[in-house]
């Protein structure tokens, strides 16, 4: 037999070949798969989060909404801040500055007295310290030099939550992989096979 003739392959024959042998296609699929998948859990960062809603309870003496809604704006500006970050890591030194400040995110209720705070930490202790601080050092702050009456926690939360780093592209392009190279191993058996007649 001529190389051009072991070469003439008809597609049907190759397709009817490949669905004859898909189970060696399903096979390494499912082992790429499950790579992928070890790979994604595997950078998958588990994360704890812990929340807390605060309303700014104004000064009766002081009855200007203005002034109120100006302190949530500061409010926002003052938990994102250095300075915020570093009177936290005084409470706890175990607490570094850089990793409060990055753990720490603050938004605001529009036309409300009220902020949330997020703490998001790789520790579910020092997750729920750094909120527990901020809450202090907020109130602190808020009734000493803002002269607000108090901060009332409406809302206290914590809960575990999972951050892929690499996300599920990792997954499907470890299955997409295991198809392709499933697919070419039947067509190397096939071309094999067809050379051996």
């Amino acid at each position: 037999m001529s190389n051009k003739e072991i070469f003439e392959v008809s597609p049907m024959e190759l397709i009817k070949y490949l669905l004859k042998k898909i189970w060696i296609v399903a096979l390494v699929t499912l082992i790429f798969a499950s790579l992928g998948f070890l790979k994604f859990e595997k950078t998958n960062k588990r994360e704890y989060e812990s929340t807390a809603t605060l309303l700014i309870v104004p000064n009766q003496n002081i009855r200007d909404n203005n002034y109120d809604y100006q302190i949530v704006n500061e409010s926002v500006v003052i938990i994102n801040g250095n300075t915020f970050a570093k009177s936290i890591h005084a409470k706890d030194k175990s607490l570094t500055t850089k990793e409060v400040m990055k753990s720490l995110d603050v938004t605001k209720e529009d036309n409300a007295k009220v902020i949330h705070i997020q703490v998001l930490m790789p520790s579910q202790e020092k997750s729920k310290k750094v909120l527990k601080y901020a809450i202090e050092e907020y109130t602190d702050l808020m009734t000493k030099r803002y002269h607000a009456e108090n901060i009332d926690v409406l809302n206290l939360k914590y809960k575990k939550t999972n951050k892929p780093t690499n996300n599920k592209k990792t997954f499907i392009k470890y299955t997409g992989l295991g198809f392709v190279i499933g697919i070419l191993i039947v067509i190397i058996l096939f071309i094999i096979g067809k050379m051996r007649k």
